[in-house]
């Protein structure tokens, strides 16, 4: 059913949650790919392999998990609005599943699953998985 699944990451243990789900999640379907989106929204214009380097420094645990079981996932790191950049790149790509985390950064904002998990369930064309 599920050929190319996107999670979208960030540094949150939802994040985190959200990756090991998708992992379970493709290794029902054969062949499948699934591929990791790091989408910066700052202004500088940081070298790509220092920008990886961060964002695996704050993913550790993740990164231990997916080595743990000999997963190899490319990372794609992007620049822009979160929402709009994770719509677009799963269109680009011919997205099936686009899989997040929860994130929610107050009381308010969690009632509505978080502003960019929001916004991508409302945008995206294919369906949204959310993991709490």
């Amino acid at each position: 059913m599920f050929s190319n699944v996107l999670v979208a990451i960030d540094s949150s243990d939802h994040s985190i949650k959200a990756t090991q789900v998708a992992i379970e999640l493709i290794s029902q379907f054969p062949g499948a790919k699934l591929t990791l989106l790091y989408v910066t929204e700052g202004r500088n214009t940081d070298d790509e392999a220092l920008v990886q380097e961060k964002i695996q420094e704050k993913m550790t645990l993740l990164l231990r998990e997916l080595v743990k079981k000999d997963v190899k996932i490319p990372l794609e790191v992007l620049q822009g609005s979160p929402d709009s950049t994770i719509v677009a790149y799963a269109k680009k790509q011919r997205v099936d599943l686009i899989v997040m985390g929860k994130r929610g950064l107050n009381p308010i904002q969690e009632m509505f699953l978080g502003s960019v998990s929001y916004k991508v369930v409302q945008k995206a064309t294919c369906p949204v998985l959310i993991i709490k």
